[in-house]
């Protein structure tokens, strides 16, 4: 229905539209709701034998204990200057012109006199998009006022069991990303709450108004980290050293950023240029996951791979 000169219409996305906030799997849920049944005794038989040799058979006191600690690299894009938005606006989506790497860091899964399992994430951003929440088309001689709310979230979109070994969505908290020699520095309504934001637009009389809320898609890559029979061990596949075990997770950040256009932008993709962020360093030596301690193969295997 066309609006009358002086009426406010209010106009807020349908559901195919609205950004929604998925609840992830719940960190705290028992492991053991998605294994097989265990066998207790022969659990411990094989973590007392993990005590005295390593994973091949040879006793320990052939090992001397390595030092895998990795000294911290400050990432480039603290240096960058911080800007509220990005200056992207030519193009609906922006893809990275290289890897996309911003973020590196070790997530602990659980630790325990004699082992513990850690998850080295390498997080990726895939896509900048103006997502079009609505549209007006103003056919009135007079301006008009609408009125149009956009919610501000974090979702997963694949590979939410991750969370039952570790918290990925807190990982998000303060994250800053370099684009362009810029920088963007994500708020907690953005990463950690949600907030649902309501805008008056004034549309010109005989105008089309189009309004684009900026979404962010990140791809987590988590590789393992795990310490036994006193040494660090990257984890390997099933049967095999190499590839690495790699649980893939996605997540999109529906931002407080949002562009009015009097025209629908062209899809593109447009590109940009990501600061890349160092990787944490893995250890040189792999382990099958198949000769990983019990424990550590229930939450690999808990976390969905």
């Amino acid at each position: 229905m066309t609006p009358t000169t002086g009426t406010i219409t209010v106009i807020t996305p349908n559901e195919n539209t609205k950004a929604i906030v998925l609840v992830p799997a719940d960190p705290n849920e028992p492991v053991d709701n998605y294994l097989d049944d265990i066998d207790p005794e022969e659990e411990s038989q094989e973590e007392a034998a993990a005590i005295e040799r390593d994973p091949v058979g040879r006793p320990l006191s052939d090992f001397e204990p390595i030092d895998d600690t990795e000294g911290e690299i400050g990432p480039a894009v603290n240096t960058l200057p911080v800007v509220p938005k990005l200056d992207l606006y030519d193009f609906q989506v922006y893809r990275p012109n290289n890897t996309g790497r911003v973020w590196s860091g070790l997530e602990q899964i659980y630790s325990a006199p004699i082992q513990d399992l850690y998850g080295r994430v390498t997080r990726h951003l895939e896509s900048i998009t103006w997502v079009q929440i609505t549209s007006w088309n103003n056919l009135m001689p007079t301006d008009q006022v609408f009125e149009v709310s956009f919610t501000t979230s974090l979702r997963f979109t694949q590979g939410s069991e991750v969370n039952r070994g570790f918290n990925m969505g807190a990982t998000y908290k303060g994250l800053s990303i370099g684009v362009n020699g810029s920088r963007r520095n994500f708020t907690e309504s953005e990463t950690t709450t949600s907030r649902t934001v309501t805008l008056r637009i004034n549309v010109p009389a005989n105008t089309l108004m189009v309004f684009y809320q900026r979404r962010y898609d990140f791809r987590d890559e988590t590789n393992f980290r795990h310490y036994r029979a006193r040494q660090n061990w990257a984890v390997g596949v099933w049967n095999a050293y190499h590839p690495l075990e790699t649980k893939i997770s996605r997540v999109q950040i529906m931002s407080e950023e949002y562009f009015t256009a009097t025209r629908f932008l062209p899809h593109g993709p447009g590109t940009v240029n990501v600061t890349l962020a160092p990787q944490v360093a893995l250890p040189r030596d792999t382990l099958r996951r198949n000769d990983t301690m019990p424990r550590a193969r229930r939450n690999i295997a808990a976390m969905g791979i």
